[in-house]
């Protein structure tokens, strides 16, 4: 959770210094981004809403979790990540940020590391999840990744 929240920290600090620009303020960018954006919101917000009580921000599932395999979940793993960096990556298209965006993009292969070891859990937790990860391709982004 620490290096999530520095990485986290790290990409809203390039957002708002100065540095190199994406795309010097183009048109193509603040669609993009706002896009990027607000797909990650709306993915998040559905996986929020078909886990219900089962959020956490931990790593390792709550003793009294239930799977959850309704909703987005039809679709992807482990949406909420997924959610997160589209709001960042569209997030720093819109305010321009170069360095931003790279720190943004890290979080694709921190989040597919962090899903990994959840899913080790996950299959201790609930066997059925097992089953349910051969039958959801998408890990991170529905059609994506």
């Amino acid at each position: 959770m620490a290096a999530q929240f520095a990485l986290f920290g790290a990409i809203a600090v390039a957002a708002w210094t100065d540095g190199p620009e994406i795309s010097d303020g183009a048109l193509w960018a603040t669609i993009l981004g706002f896009a990027l954006m607000a797909d990650g919101f709306l993915l998040a917000v559905l996986a929020f809403g078909a886990m219900g009580f089962n959020v956490t921000i931990f790593p390792e599932p709550a003793n009294d979790s239930v799977l959850a395999t309704t909703g987005v979940y039809r679709f992807v793993r482990h949406p909420i990540y997924g959610g997160v960096i589209l709001l960042f990556v569209g997030g720093m298209l819109l305010v321009d940020s170069l360095i931003g965006l790279v720190l943004a993009l890290a979080l694709i292969p921190f989040f597919w590391a962090k899903a990994g070891h959840e899913e080790v859990r996950l299959i201790e937790r609930h066997p059925a999840y097992a089953a349910y990860r051969d039958q959801v391709r998408w890990r991170l982004i529905p059609f994506i990744a």
